[in-house]
């Protein structure tokens, strides 16, 4: 009987945990769904929106304080907004998430890591600020848009060309001194591209797949123009990975390693941990990234299996 009775409360408290983080309230005119006990993902606009909106890092609802960490699919789509300010709590951009808007420039914010298809295509952006932190931009993520030139972050671990498509894009400028993977994607638009990449690393830019563009150009500004750079080399220089048929041991003298993951090709999070020992025994033999999230910083660096 006691069993049984305490089999009813985890059901209770199961059924009731899953009701209270599906559970959907509206703040000034944005729905939002609780996603966990301290966060929410915006779902939607309770009207048709349009000019300037600013989705809030944090709200307050029946007293509890909730962080705002994603944006569903086509929260914000088909609607007339010309400016939006995201938090920089949020991760998560779902797929036609800002569709079909005026928007004229946006900053993506410090936390995400994966532009979804379609989540800002159909819009008027020209200018466009992607934070060292994205992984992945996914293709026609911008499809449709006045951007005529983009800066790919050091921490970007595959490009797809496709994902700036019907785009006057003109000029890319590459912060990675890693060449960073890239998809085939329309060859023609490449013809209409200057690229420009870290001095030193031109040769190893095409050898990547980095061809048919109008120029490859370098600049020693690049690379370890800025702080945040700086220490990428620093820590490039510092890291120590002892490489075997199965594993790989991540050594450092002066940061501590907080994550790693293990992309593959397609952009795909095949291996994830925290361990200094990352057991590689279940990878298929391939070419992989490998990125590591110290305490000082991020380091990447191509795994081949």
């Amino acid at each position: 009987m006691k069993k049984n009775t305490l089999f009813v409360l985890s059901l209770l408290s199961v059924l009731l945990g899953n009701t209270l983080y599906s559970q959907e309230f509206i703040i000034d005119d944005i729905e939002y769904v609780i996603n966990s006990h301290n966060t929410v993902f915006v779902s939607e606009m309770n009207t048709t929106a349009s000019g300037d909106v600013v989705i809030p890092e944090t709200i307050t609802y029946e007293g509890a304080d909730y962080t705002v960490t994603g944006i569903r699919n086509a929260s914000f789509s088909n609607n007339n907004l010309t400016s939006i300010v995201i938090p920089d709590t949020v991760f998560s951009i779902d797929e036609n998430a800002f569709f079909g808007n005026m928007l004229t420039s946006v900053d993506l914010p410090a936390a995400l890591e994966r532009v979804i298809l379609f989540s800002f295509a159909g819009n008027n952006i020209s200018k466009l600020t992607i934070p060292n932190g994205v992984k992945e931009i996914e293709q026609d993520a911008f499809y449709g848009n006045q951007i005529s030139s983009i800066t790919l972050p050091a921490s970007l671990i595959l490009f797809y060309p496709d994902a700036f498509s019907d785009n006057p894009l003109r000029e890319i400028i590459c912060d990675s001194e890693v060449p960073i993977p890239i998809t085939t994607g329309n060859l023609e638009m490449r013809a209409q591209i200057c690229v420009t990449v870290p001095a030193g690393t031109r040769d190893a830019y095409i050898a990547e797949g980095w061809t048919g563009f109008q120029s490859i150009k370098e600049d020693s500004t690049l690379g370890v123009a800025n702080a945040e750079e700086a220490l990428f080399d620093s820590l490039e220089k510092d890291v120590e990975l002892q490489i075997t048929e199965g594993s790989v041991r991540v050594s450092s003298s002066k940061a501590k390693l907080k994550y790693f993951h293990v992309y593959d090709l397609t952009g795909a999070d095949v291996l994830k941990g925290s361990d200094t020992l990352i057991s590689t025994e279940n990878l298929a033999h391939g070419v992989y990234i490998l990125t590591l999230e110290f305490d000082e910083g991020l380091f990447q660096t191509k795994l081949i299996r």
